[in-house]
């Protein structure tokens, strides 16, 4: 029986570009897998502008002391 499927939230190698020297450059790291890894992809955008917003409440995921500025994906 062949392994089942798992699906995980990750980049394409291919779709990391300057994220990777951003993050190095504050001491996090991105997670991506070589592209022929990645056979699904949902679009998340309807939900961008939540995550946004919820991301900056959880301590483990942004410093306090560095607010991020953040634009609403229609503003772009």
């Amino acid at each position: 029986m062949p392994p089942a499927p798992l699906y995980a939230a990750t980049h394409p190698e291919s779709g990391v570009g300057l994220l990777r020297p951003l993050l190095d450059g504050v001491g996090k790291s991105v997670l991506a897998v070589p592209d022929p890894y990645v056979t699904t992809s949902v679009d998340v955008t309807p939900w961008a502008d939540e995550k946004w917003t919820a991301v900056p409440a959880h301590r483990g995921e942004v410093a306090r002391e560095r607010p991020r500025k953040h634009q609403p994906i229609g503003a772009r």
